[in-house]
């Protein structure tokens, strides 16, 4: 169910608001943004990402930059300009 759908379309335009859209979606777990043109209306929904998904590619990136530090850091010459 993740994607982008319109809901409204128009040959001559539209006028007026929303006050909102509601949806039954669980709001910690998906996202719900609306975009409006002139002839269209449409709501995409997006997957909002665990904090443990997130925790993971933290430590994953901070464990690849330490890696290349010490590999880096054990190259002869390194960091030396003359």
């Amino acid at each position: 169910m993740l994607g982008t759908f319109r809901f409204l379309t128009t040959s001559r335009g539209h006028t007026g608001a929303f006050a909102a859209v509601h949806s039954d979606l669980d709001a910690a777990a998906y996202r719900l943004d609306t975009r409006y043109g002139d002839n269209f209306a449409e709501v995409t929904v997006s997957a909002v990402p665990e904090p443990s998904s997130v925790t993971l590619l933290v430590l994953g990136a901070g464990w690849l930059m330490a890696r290349r530090y010490r590999r880096a850091a054990r190259t002869p010459g390194h960091g030396r300009t003359r």
